[in-house]
């Protein structure tokens, strides 16, 4: 795919979160699909190859700019920037842990969720 941003490849994701059952027989409650420059497993630069696509976006961390290589206390990767505050970690992306047992953490609407599934799609 030729890149929006840059000299290198560009990479469209797609985000969903649910509540109930699992990702193959759950509804989901949240969605984001979105472009970006960079491998978010690897690399981070502050959003400034983020494209927004379709659905919603998480507004928590000063509002969605893409996923970053930022390991925290619960996630791999998540949607903080190299600048935010170490508690900037709603969006929980490749999880080290089931937060509190709770569930899987993101920041949609602003507040703190909890949701039984995930998928993170790569294309």
């Amino acid at each position: 795919m030729q890149s929006l941003f840059a000299s290198g490849p560009t990479y469209t994701y797609r985000l969903e979160v649910g509540n109930e059952d699992n990702w193959l027989t759950g509804v989901r409650a949240h969605f984001t699909v979105w472009r970006q420059d960079h491998d978010p497993f690897t690399e981070t630069t502050d959003g400034s190859d983020y494209m927004f696509v379709s659905g919603e976006e998480s507004s928590t961390c000063g509002g969605f700019n893409g996923l970053h290589d930022k390991v925290q206390q619960h996630s791999m990767t998540s949607d903080a920037d190299a600048n935010d505050d170490a508690s900037c970690w709603w969006m929980q992306i490749v999880p080290t842990a089931n937060y509190d047992g709770q569930g899987y953490l993101e920041g949609y609407g602003g507040t703190l969720n909890y949701h039984q599934w995930q998928t993170l799609w790569v294309k």
